[in-house]
């Protein structure tokens, strides 16, 4: 597992942790899940990471983890939360 610390300015585009309130302080991880294929999502500074529940994961063959995955995983964070 690969993983790099993200750390956002305050915003309204990423929607608050349901548990601790924070939107700006993320670990972005990416996990092999098949042989040519990696899950990347972020996982919340307090630990809560909603992705394991919905299954909602950006799912790259690299397992990149450059802003634009990033991104993405910030995208299915979202969902996750509203799912």
């Amino acid at each position: 597992m690969a993983e790099r610390q993200i750390q956002l300015k305050p915003n309204t585009q990423v929607t608050p942790c349901p548990k601790c309130g924070n939107n700006t302080h993320f670990t972005l991880r990416a996990e092999q899940c098949a042989e040519d294929l990696c899950e990347t999502f972020v996982v919340c500074k307090c630990g809560h990471e909603p992705t394991s529940e919905t299954g909602d994961r950006y799912e790259n063959v690299w397992g990149d983890m450059d802003n634009g995955a990033a991104t993405v995983a910030l995208e299915c964070w979202n969902d996750a939360i509203a799912a």
